[in-house]
Formats: structure tokens, sequence, C-alpha cells
């Protein structure tokens, strides 16, 4: 057999198992479209639950004195914390789950030299990965928080305005802190101020104030003010909603201490019900993102990926030759996609919650992150 001959046969092979590798793929995603998709009615009974649940709660804390300062050290209690229940191995494993991580380990098992190699060399890259799937998973719990923290600062209204046993100062720290939680996770689920905006924002600022001052001076310094009070508002956002919500945790927990109105069933039963109250938006919320995801991962994959793939295929079975610069960009739009993963959490099938975390297989891939690379990013 000649050299071309071989080369042809490996090319051949290598366009075929990239082609299984992508049908792989969409198998995938329209697994998950069709576990993404809700049945109204459990929904609608979730929310009657959860208004029961609700109404349960808020007698239970009338009854007690300063009974409402415990839905206030819960609610920062359970944002803080409820992701560690995402750890409890409760979610059945999809099909192939233990050949997968088998794969990963056999793939780091004495690589690790190179693949902090490959960290040290992909640093944007891998950040942005870990990025969007950090921002995607504060966007899902959006709705809860909103709901949660609103009847939070209507508590700390109440005993301010009605009840007159909490302070000025004390009052604006707690309602600040709510509406900082709420505006950071509002701003995040809104706007999606994911890795590559973020990653590439320097570039797009220092370019809308160049082209400013190309118009006039005065339309210069109203831009660089603007953009000034947008990165300190966000800064101050991310500070207040992300760093200081234990300062305030702190201040509730003394109060009720102080005060005699720490009782532990009364904490153990608001807890639950906020847990649950806090679970039921996340598993909505996640479905109704985790839909527009997967159909917009799958229009690309079939449009932007098989489609062009398979005249390439058949443009090699014709002998004729293939454009390696468009078979890198069909490459650079699959990985594009596939280097996130949607996964599943649930509580043995119920109430799931759909987040997504960076495929590892593909990530530890020097080839797959120098393709990214040379694509401009993760898309």
């Amino acid at each position: 057999m000649s050299d071309q001959e071989k080369a042809s046969g490996k090319s051949t092979e290598s366009l075929d198992s990239f082609r299984n590798l992508v049908l792989k793929k969409i198998d995938h995603e329209e697994d998950m479209l069709r576990q993404l998709h809700r049945d109204p009615k459990r929904t609608r009974i979730g929310l009657v639950i959860v208004i029961f649940l609700l109404v349960v709660s808020f007698i239970a804390l009338f009854v007690r004195p300063y009974g409402s300062y415990i839905w206030l050290l819960v609610s920062f209690i359970v944002v803080c914390f409820a992701w560690l229940l995402l750890f409890l191995p409760t979610t059945k494993r999809e099909k192939g789950f233990w050949r997968s991580r088998r794969e990963i380990n056999k793939q780091k098992s004495g690589k690790t030299k190179s693949l902090k190699f490959i960290a040290k060399r992909r640093k944007r890259l891998i950040a942005e990965v870990w990025v969007n799937a950090f921002f995607y998973g504060n966007a899902i719990p959006t709705f809860a928080i909103i709901g949660i923290f609103s009847i939070s600062i209507f508590f700390t209204l109440y005993h301010r305005y009605v009840l007159g046993d909490i302070g000025d100062r004390e009052t604006w720290i707690i309602v600040i802190q709510c509406l900082a939680i709420i505006g950071l996770h509002s701003y995040i689920y809104l706007f999606k101020p994911y890795a590559k905006s973020m990653f590439s924002m320097p570039k797009d600022l220092k370019g809308r104030v160049g082209k400013a001052r190309g118009t006039n001076a005065l339309v210069a310094a109203a831009v660089t003010l603007l953009i000034v009070l947008f990165v300190a508002f966000f800064s101050l956002l991310i500070v207040v909603g992300l760093l200081l919500p234990g300062t305030t945790l702190d201040k509730v927990r003394e109060f009720l201490t102080a005060n005699g109105g720490a009782n532990t069933y009364t904490l153990i039963l608001v807890a639950a019900i906020q847990y649950v109250v806090f679970r039921f938006f996340q598993s909505v919320t996640s479905s109704r993102m985790g839909l527009k995801v997967v159909e917009n991962q799958l229009g690309r994959l079939r449009n932007n990926v098989l489609t062009p793939l398979d005249d390439l295929v058949a443009q090699q079975a014709a002998g004729k030759p293939i454009d390696p610069e468009k078979l890198n960009g069909i490459k650079a739009e699959f990985y594009q996609v596939g280097i996130n993963r949607m996964f599943r959490h649930d509580y043995f099938g119920k109430v799931p919650m759909f987040l997504i975390n960076p495929d590892m297989k593909l990530l530890m891939r020097e080839d797959v992150l120098e393709v990214l690379d040379k694509a401009g990013g993760t898309g």
C-alpha cells in the first residue's frame, strides 16, 4: 500500500470517528431534551405544595416570639450552603457513566504533568469553561432567591415599622444585603455575563472609548464614566451579594440567641420548607433555561456540524481533497458545543435540576483546546 493510500485510509478513519463523536453528542442532547420537557400538571401540583408549606411556615413563625427572624437567619443559610446538597448521591447515573469515569481516570493516570502543562498553556480557555458553569449555576436559583429574600425584606420592614424592635441601621443592612443578592442573581439571569463577554470586556471597552474619542471629548468622558459606574456597580453586587451574607447571618443569629428566639425545631422546620421552595423554583427555572440551551446546541450540531461534515464525508468518498480549514471550522463549532455538558441532579427521580459542567474528557485533550484557542474561545 502506498503512503498516499495509507494517509487516505487514516483520514477516512479520523473523519468517521469524528462523525461518530458528533452523533453521540446529538443523541445525548436529544435525551436531555426529552428529560427537560416538564409535565405542566406536575408543576402546578408542586406550586400548590410550595404555597401550602409557606403558609405552614408563616404560622409557625408568627406563633413564636421573634419567629420571623428565623426566616431571615435560614434564608442566608440556605442560599450560602444549598449547593452542598448537590453532592448527595441521589441521582440515577446515565447510561455509560462509570465507563466515562474510567476513561477520564485513564486519561488522568500517569499524565499529571501533561495536564498541568495544558492548564498552564490554556489558562484563558479553561477559565472560560469554568466561569460559564459558575455563572449558569448562579442564574438557576434567581426566582427562588427573589421569592425568599422578598419575604425576608417584608419581615425586616414589619419588625422595623410595625413592631419597632429593630433599629434603622440594622434594617438597612438587612434590606440592602437582600436587594444585593436579588440584584446579583437577576443580573446574571437577565444579561448572562458569561465568560466570553467577560474576558473580551476589556478589549470591547477600549474599543468603545476609542470610538467615542473619535467623536468628541464630551462623549468620550460620558462613555468612560458610564463604564466606570457599571463596573463599580457590578463589583459592589458581587461583594455585597456573595461575600457579605455571613456578616448579616452573624448579626441575626446573635439577636435571636440574645432574645431566646432560636428554637431548634422551628429552625429545622423553616430550613426544610425554605429548601423545598428553593429547590422547586430551581427545578422549574433550570428546565426552562436548559430547554433553550439544548435546543440551541442541537440546532448548531445538526446545521453547523453534522450537515457540513456529511458533505466532507461525501466529498472524500468521491476522491476529492478535503479543505483542512473547513474541517477545523467544523471541529471548532462542535467543541464549542461539546465542551459544556448538561447533567441532571435529582432526589431519586424527583425535582430534577439541570446544570452545566465542563466535559472533562474534552477539556483534558490538548488537540481540542488548540482548536478552540484558534477559534477564539468557547463561543
